[in-house]
């Protein structure tokens, strides 16, 4: 999904595809991140739609926050469109399925569970509660 790697004294980032029990500390939006970018042979999945597990869209992956230490993406950061406009999302990378021929992500998640999903906020990012929500949404 999408590795870290360095670029010319960069590194480059994989997507994280294990448990979510301890989230690093370090998460930062990759476009925050000047020396980092995604790996060759990963796929870059920001500016994709998301869609539910029923085909219906729930927005575009805008960014991912991922671990410098690690090098790996934690979440997608989504922005939400019709119902949901004006909204962000922090929805688990392993939870989401690329469709690399259509670029699209899918989410095992219908479009209800948004309506009680937290809001991401870069001012204050609550990593913990956004995968404790998205871990407890019955699939």
């Amino acid at each position: 999904m999408a590795t870290l790697t360095e670029a010319p004294n960069r590194p480059t980032y994989r997507s994280y595809q294990g448990d979510y029990g301890t989230i690093p500390d370090d998460l930062a939006p990759l476009n925050t991140l000047d020396n980092f970018e995604i790996a060759d042979g990963e796929f870059d999945p920001r500016g994709w739609d998301l869609l539910d597990r029923d085909g219906a869209k729930i927005g575009k992956i805008r960014n991912l926050l991922v671990s410098p230490t690690t090098l790996e993406s934690y979440f997608a950061v989504v922005e939400g469109v019709d119902r949901y406009t004006n909204r962000y999302f922090a929805v688990p990378m392993a939870r989401l399925r690329l469709d690399r021929g259509n670029k699209n992500a899918i989410s095992p998640y219908v479009l209800a569970d948004f309506e009680q999903a937290p809001v991401f906020s870069e001012e204050q990012p609550l990593y913990s509660s956004y995968y404790s929500y998205w871990n407890g949404v019955r699939r």
